[in-house]
């Protein structure tokens, strides 16, 4: 979760290693590509709990 004016919006955070080389990238949920990257993600690297799920779970912990 970031903070956003006076709210929060999620934000997901990719580590790419390239060997000697590594590279962050954050992607907000207000960005064009969030839905399409959320779904591939779990596609792709099996290992990754699809955001639905977890998403869900952390929003419902947040309002309590």
């Amino acid at each position: 979760m970031a903070a956003r004016g006076g709210g929060e919006m999620f934000v997901l955070a990719l580590d790419v290693d390239e060997g000697e080389a590594s590279r962050l990238f954050t992607v907000a949920e207000t960005e064009r590509i969030w839905p399409e990257l959320t779904t591939m993600l779990p596609v792709e690297l099996p290992a990754i709990v699809p955001f639905e799920h977890c998403g869900a779970a952390l929003a419902i912990n947040l309002a309590s």
